[in-house]
């Protein structure tokens, strides 16, 4: 679980400098700038962990329909939720709309592929 949201973190650090639509407010020091990311990869993996789910199970037949493109409009809905969480709990972290969301979506999910690999598929540790 520690790695995973090292490499959430790591996966929205590089959507942030990527993306002028994705963005920190705020936040001056390179710390305070990863504890940002620390704490927006922790409610992207409570939202992965609880809301995607029930999103994905409610929207089956689109998932289905579409061969699984759909699960993108679901991440990008999840980093849109994530942004106004973290801006009700005064994180410094804002995604600023629909299109910035689904490009990161995009950005988020092959960074962590990347960087997470396969170990969890295949009985790695964590």
């Amino acid at each position: 679980m520690l790695w995973r949201t090292v490499v959430n973190a790591a996966a929205m650090g590089v959507a942030t400098w990527l993306l002028p639509g994705i963005s920190f407010i705020g936040n001056d020091t390179t710390g305070q700038r990863a504890l940002t990311l620390a704490i927006v990869a922790i409610v992207i993996g409570l939202l992965n962990a609880f809301v995607k789910p029930v999103l994905t199970l409610v929207s089956s037949c689109f998932v289905v329909i579409t061969l699984g493109l759909f699960l993108w409009v679901i991440n990008a809905a999840v980093l849109m939720f994530a942004s106004w969480l973290c801006g009700a709990m005064g994180v410094g972290w804002h995604v600023a709309g629909w299109g910035s969301a689904f490009v990161g979506a995009l950005i988020v999910s092959v960074v962590a592929m990347l960087l997470g690999g396969n170990r969890d598929n295949y009985g790695g540790r964590n």
